[in-house]
């Protein structure tokens, strides 16, 4: 099968060049750790900068990649495919940018206008069938009629929260070959977003079992964080509270923090190659060799 066929040329190589993983260590270092939106004006600020800065090694990752799957030496041309595709892959970037911003921006509307409707209904509805100080009979209906409100309006709000999340999958998996579109198919940003949308359209099997295999790679990466992130806070707290400031507890944070990184480095190594690979296949098949 194409998809792990592609998987598996990927892990090959990452081991037949190790400066797929310098990229990718660097690409890691770039991005802001998410631990930080607690302090939302310095993860503010490191994030505008990450979008300025990513492009760099997002550049140098994907046409690294394409020279390893051609068989050509790795680094050769990196700093020309830098500067020649950097302000395409920004563009590339801030038009996805914006397009998750608007999708979720107008499911962040249907919330507002629901709980809006919802609760001016239930409002009304209680005024209506309310009873009035002096008798209470008919108070367990209408018990029963805001209960029965309150239920649906639950089941709306999470089958709405459902559709967002499906909306964004469905628009992460049409975009997914825009990147890869801009820097080894050397398009503009516009033209990137249409072919991969082409790509994905004409091949729905093919992008959906990668994107599949993609999120795996980094979920089990993820999870291996997490369990590694419980065991050493588990140590430390054996001594003093990993929070705590002292010398245990400092060294259990540095840890995970590096556990973090590494993981995400080892997650940009592999699937990267791997979108590369997925694209260019992708593009054989429709019968663009170029």
């Amino acid at each position: 099968m194409a998809v792990t066929r592609e998987f598996r040329r990927a892990l090959a190589s990452v081991a037949r060049s190790p400066a797929l993983l310098g990229l990718a260590v660097l690409l890691a270092v770039f991005r802001p750790p998410p631990a930080l939106r607690v302090v939302s004006y310095v993860y503010l600020f490191l994030a505008l900068l990450t979008f300025v800065l990513t492009p760099v090694p997002m550049a140098a990752l994907l046409g690294a990649s394409d020279r390893t799957l051609r068989e050509q030496p790795t680094t050769d041309g990196l700093v020309g495919t830098v500067k020649d595709r950097y302000l395409q892959l920004l563009a590339a970037n801030g038009a996805i940018s914006a397009a998750f911003l608007g999708l979720n921006f107008a499911f962040g509307i249907l919330v507002t206008v629901l709980v809006l409707v919802v609760g001016i209904g239930a409002a009304g509805v209680g005024a209506l069938v309310s009873p009035s100080p002096v008798s209470t009979p008919g108070a367990g209906g209408s018990d029963g009629l805001l209960a029965g409100l309150g239920v649906v309006a639950i089941a709306a709000y999470a089958l709405l929260i459902l559709a967002v999340l499906a909306a964004n999958t469905v628009l992460d998996v049409l975009v997914r070959f825009a990147k890869p579109a801009v820097v080894v198919g050397e398009a503009s940003a516009l033209d990137a977003l249409s072919e991969s949308y082409g790509l994905v359209r004409a091949f729905p099997r093919v992008a959906l079992g990668y994107y599949a295999v993609q999120r795996a790679v980094g979920l089990c990466l993820g999870a291996l964080v997490v369990v590694a992130a419980v065991g050493l806070f588990s140590v430390g707290s054996l001594v003093s509270n990993p929070l705590s400031g002292t010398e245990s507890g400092v060294a259990a944070v540095i840890a995970v923090v590096l556990a973090a990184y590494a993981a995400r480095s080892i997650t940009y190594a592999v699937t990267l190659p791997y979108t590369v690979n997925v694209y260019q296949y992708l593009r054989y098949r429709s019968g663009r060799t170029d």
